[in-house]
Formats: C-alpha cells, structure tokens, sequence
C-alpha cells in the first residue's frame, strides 16, 4: 500500500514539475511563482511547527497574491491623467 502510494506521489510530482516547466509564461515568472510557492510552504511549516506567525514575531504581513497594490502618495487618478 504505501509502495503504491510513494509511486503515484512521485509522479503526480514529476507531473507538476513538467507543467509547470512547460507552461506557456516567461521563464522568470515561472521562476518567481516557483520560489513564491516554495517560500509560503516553507513558512506554512515553520509557523505549524514553531506554533507562531510572523505578525506575532513584530513581522508585517506579506500582500496575498492577487491582491491589489498599495496605493502611492500621488492617489489612486494619478496615474490615469498622463
């Protein structure tokens, strides 16, 4: 059973890497993305295993993906009006 599974994670895992090597985007946003999501997994088990977040160490919290840019000092129409 766990053979099983070790060969099904192993593939499902040289599965991931090739679609992600292989997708269509610019090398460095792959990259990017890659470390990003290494990065945040790596912090997920540091903070399960140490039981602690980077808010509570006096860390700031990092903008979620997907989410919109701080605004500047010049305002949100700043932009807009060149």
């Amino acid at each position: 059973m766990l053979r099983v599974l070790r060969t099904g994670f192993k593939y499902f895992t040289y599965g991931l890497l090739v679609g992600l090597f292989l997708a269509p985007r610019p090398g460095n946003e792959t990259r990017q993305q890659v470390m990003g999501w290494i990065g945040s997994g790596v912090n997920s088990l540091l903070d399960t295993v140490l039981g602690s977040s980077s808010e509570a160490q006096g860390g700031s919290p990092q903008p979620q993906e997907g989410s919109a840019p701080p605004a500047q000092a010049g305002g949100a129409a700043s932009g807009a009006a060149q």
